[in-house]
């Protein structure tokens, strides 16, 4: 099924586009993001090592592995990050309206502490560019083996339904006008 891009999407990929061409050639931001220069400024000037749109992947034995390796079983995009000797800082730009989803964070942090193992501490945090808010959450290399104690058991579930090929619908906000699944196939979908 062929996702057609909504204009929200396309404002979703300029915005990354631009945070990416500011960050690794110092392309000036549009009008529309300038107030962020500060703040993505500040992370260009740190000591660390700065991150842009940094492809991540484990493998199921949550070992790290190439974005497109054949064993790949988890992927993860870096918008934006630093890493310093001890702990790191990982960004999302998002620019839907403000919904924290705590999940995403968790799952950017062990992925984070996989990828880097000398990391003690990893800062996540969203960038909201419409409402201009950030959320953060810090975790600990002591949190990881309780991230995925919550993780796996959702993804086993998961395996399961792709096995049995029994998918039972779920309603949620996204149901009605945004979901792309018809209605002959999901009895909460919106679509058509």
């Amino acid at each position: 099924m062929k996702q057609t891009e909504s204009k929200e999407m396309r404002w979703g990929k300029q915005v990354h586009r631009a945070m990416e061409l500011f960050l690794k050639d110092e392309a000036p931001l549009p009008e529309h993001l300038k107030e962020f220069e500060d703040f993505v400024g500040r992370m260009k000037q740190s000591k660390g090592k700065l991150l842009v749109e940094e492809r991540t992947a484990l493998n199921a034995k949550l070992q790290p592995v190439t974005y497109f390796a054949k064993d790949v079983w988890v992927r993860g995009v870096i918008d934006a990050g630093v890493l310093l000797t001890e702990r790191a800082i990982l960004l999302d730009w998002k620019t839907v309206k403000r919904k924290v989803d705590v999940d995403q964070l968790k799952l950017f942090a062990a992925i984070g502490f996989a990828t880097y193992p000398w990391v003690d501490s990893i800062e996540t945090g969203f960038v909201w560019m419409k409402s201009k808010e950030f959320d953060k959450q810090t975790f600990y290399r002591d949190d990881v083996a309780e991230i995925w104690d919550d993780f796996l058991p959702r993804v086993k579930r998961l395996e399961h339904a792709f096995q049995e090929e029994k998918w039972p619908p779920k309603p949620s906000g996204l149901c009605r006008g945004w979901c792309p699944v018809p209605k002959s196939l999901c009895e909460f979908s919106g679509g058509d």
